[in-house]
């Protein structure tokens, strides 16, 4: 029970932290077992393996994701997944993207599983400057804030990482509107797992 409620709170804490303006916070927790970040990143960065019925990005993709992953998901990371959070891969498929906020999601848990010399910059406005720039390590878990303009430079031909996040089809941001997505996730909250 204490548990639940140090989670909670932890959860709490960081909503509040993005309300103040924060960028990217590493956290202190597991790294995915070896074994599976070479399966991810074989399984991500091979084919297209986009999510079917969902529009495509030419730069930026929701992949198909193998359910272990959001298995491995629940029994390890300090916070509690239900049906409301997406455990899913995403992929860059271009060695930057602009700058630009997040549609679907205000902010998340991400954990690069291949790319890791691209940097993320991060404004506090789209027309201001660059204020934080992180360089986001492999296999190490971090808070991002979609909510403020973030750009990524510096990727190879492709970058994958597993992303988890409380879906929001509210939240559409100023990069592409995902309408196909929505809908595929009011049908079924599971529907991108293979």
């Amino acid at each position: 029970k204490w548990f639940s409620i140090l989670l909670k709170r932890q959860l709490f804490l960081t909503q509040r932290r993005v309300l103040k303006g924060s960028y990217y916070e590493e956290k202190a927790w597991p790294e995915l077992p070896n074994d599976m970040v070479t399966g991810l990143t074989e399984w991500s960065c091979t084919d297209s393996r986009a999510i079917p019925g969902v529009k495509t990005h030419p730069a930026f993709n929701f992949i198909t994701t193998p359910r272990v992953l959001r298995d491995w998901v629940i029994e390890n990371l300090p916070v509690e997944i239900d049906d409301q959070w997406m455990v899913a891969i995403q992929r860059l498929d271009t060695g930057s993207a602009p700058f630009h906020t997040d549609t679907i999601r205000k902010w998340s848990y991400n954990c690069v599983i291949h790319g890791e010399d691209a940097e993320t910059h991060f404004k506090d406005c789209m027309d201001g400057p660059v204020v934080k720039t992180v360089r986001y390590q492999k296999n190490k878990w971090y808070f991002h804030n979609g909510s403020v303009p973030h750009a990524v430079t510096g990727s190879p031909s492709k970058r994958a990482a597993v992303t988890v996040f409380k879906f929001r089809p509210d939240v559409v941001g100023n990069l592409v509107e995902t309408p196909r997505l929505v809908e595929a996730y009011k049908r079924d909250p599971y529907f991108y797992y293979v």
